[in-house]
């Protein structure tokens, strides 16, 4: 790889120094790796309570005898006159003293942050964001919408494509009709417009947004185009930095096929600057499967076991279009299962203006939570999803979604929760039933449990409660709204379970079984009789009873 290696003996800590030192300054100003083979032994073995000598005695024979770094490196700095006797000892009597006040101070339980304020360009508690949001704050509504003229503004501008630049014929194509939805020809503002508006609003705010992912700049689904290039040069031009000269900066940047480093860089990004929308995004959902130790160990854990938050955006594509069990799903399950002690929030929002405003509400509060949104595939052109201009104005990030299509909710007599794409197949094949009301939990957790409660005292007639889900029952959110739905109905009534049966695998690798599975899925659920008696034996099976 043609990089350059050093090799350091570890006993010699000025060249440790010196080699960390060249190498950094190797890699600002080439942009290159640098390789350091550091040289050295461990002392205790595996940890601090193991005993390496029961494996490696002739070696740790070795190790005992040797002298320690700082025993070697004091004697060094006394022979050489650096240091007296005297000011060795009392150097490392005062270095110890502070390691243990610092201990007692843990222990005690003080609270102490260190004080940066020299290097870092605001006070140290205003970038770090102490403040754990409750459950009650992360479901207090915030004000996230956007004036239309300065949505209009910021659109027209970050569509702008200077004279003599040549996009891609499609990409062009692709401009103007964005250009139309600003004006609101367009039939509505789609999924990934919404998204650019989200980002271009911000960074015209100055806040900075980041988001990195593998082809995000284009777009793995081909939706994205944040940047776009030249069809004779190839030179890229990033539309969403040509707002102005004030905005911060917007960056989309395509990253590594390493899910577990670059989500880990950019978790990482989150702690060092919170006033920053950082966002990764996986080029389908289960592509988070690599990065899980990343999820596992920091992203749901660092607030309870460090005090440590992160407003850190995992944009998940999920939903069941007959691609087979390798791009269905991205394990919401997984993250539900997770959730605990108002550590994160997991939205599977079904609109573009929902979208809109749930990013934007990360950085339009005064706490960061982690954001898990299981993002779309199909969904990111169907013409059901778009949102007008208007409710990007004046709405907000909605957590559950009643049915806006029933004008008589005493004629409801059946209720059908879901969340995410399968809403859209529900109501295309009730179409105008008056009976069905399609109710969309667009948070997960925290749990909206006041907002359904409110929407079920409005459907008094209803006996029918029906979950829907298209992941197979033991995944999904079934597992983790049951309960929770039930606590809400009391004794009234159950919530039987409509989806894929138990499964070992996430989806159907044959494109016709996934159909045909799919519309039974959907005619149960609003009590069209579908398949064989074999069928719905088997699919009773998921009815939860009390």
């Amino acid at each position: 790889m043609k990089a350059p290696v050093l090799h350091v003996n570890a006993d010699d800590p000025e060249a440790v120094v010196w080699c960390a030192m060249l190498a950094a300054e190797y890699r600002q100003r080439w942009g290159k790796d640098f390789v350091i083979d550091l040289i050295g032994y461990r002392r205790y073995g595996h940890n601090e309570t193991d005993e390496p000598s029961f494996t490696q005695p002739q070696m740790y024979k070795i190790i005992g005898s040797h002298q320690t770094v700082l025993t070697k490196y004091g004697d060094r700095m006394v022979k050489e006159g650096v240091l007296s006797v005297e000011d060795l000892k009392k150097r490392q009597a005062d270095f110890r003293s502070e390691l243990q006040a610092s201990y007692d101070l843990v222990k005690s339980g003080v609270k102490s942050s260190p004080k940066f304020e020299s290097i870092y360009p605001k006070p140290f508690d205003q970038i770090f964001h102490p403040k754990n949001g409750t459950e009650a704050d992360m479901l207090t509504p915030v004000k996230t919408g956007v004036s239309l003229k300065t949505l209009t503004e910021v659109g027209r501008k970050f569509l702008s494509v200077p004279a003599g630049f040549q996009p891609h014929q499609k990409v062009q194509r692709l401009i103007e009709q964005r250009l139309k939805m600003l004006e609101n020809s367009g039939g509505g503002v789609d999924w990934p417009m919404a998204e650019l508006l989200a980002f271009g609003t911000l960074g015209n705010e100055g806040k900075h947004v980041r988001l990195s992912g593998q082809d995000c700049q284009r777009g793995t689904f081909s939706s994205r185009h944040a940047v776009i290039r030249d069809f004779e040069t190839g030179k890229p031009l990033e539309l969403l930095n040509q707002i102005s000269k004030t905005q911060a900066p917007v960056e989309i940047l395509n990253s590594p096929l390493s899910e577990l480093g670059v989500m880990g860089f950019e978790y990482g990004y989150t702690i060092a600057d919170s006033e920053s929308l950082v966002l990764w995004e996986g080029q389908f959902g289960d592509f988070v499967n690599g990065a899980q130790i990343v999820i596992d160990q920091f992203i749901v854990a660092s607030e309870a076991k460090w005090n440590q938050t992160s407003g850190l955006v995992l944009l998940l594509p999920h939903g069941y279009e007959g691609m087979g069990p390798e791009h269905s799903s991205a394990r919401p399950e997984r993250f539900l299962q997770l959730c605990g002690n108002d550590n994160i929030q997991v939205a599977y929002p079904s609109t573009a203006a929902q979208y809109f405003h749930i990013l934007r509400r990360q950085l339009h509060r005064d706490f960061r939570k982690p954001l898990v949104i299981m993002s779309p595939k199909s969904l990111l052109r169907h013409p059901k999803v778009v949102s007008q201009l208007e409710e990007f104005e004046t709405g907000k990030f909605v957590e559950v979604l009643d049915d806006s299509r029933l004008s008589d909710p005493k004629s409801v007599k059946r209720i059908v929760f879901c969340t995410g794409k399968i809403f859209y197949e529900l109501t295309e094949t009730a179409k105008d039933s008056a009976d069905v009301a399609f109710v969309r939990i667009e948070q997960l957790y925290p749990f909206p449990k006041k907002a359904i409660t409110d929407i079920l005292s409005r459907y008094k007639n209803a006996k029918d409660l029906v979950w829907c889900q298209e992941e197979p029952q033991n995944m999904g959110a079934w597992t983790f709204v049951r309960p929770r739905l039930e606590d809400i109905l009391g004794d009234k009534n159950h919530v039987k379970y409509v989806g894929r049966r138990d499964s070992g695998t996430t989806a159907e690798g044959v494109t016709k079984a996934h159909v045909a599975e799919q519309q039974r899925i959907v005619n149960e659920s609003i009590g069209i009789s579908s398949g064989s008696a074999g069928e719905k034996e088997k699919s009773s099976k998921g009815t939860a009873k009390k």
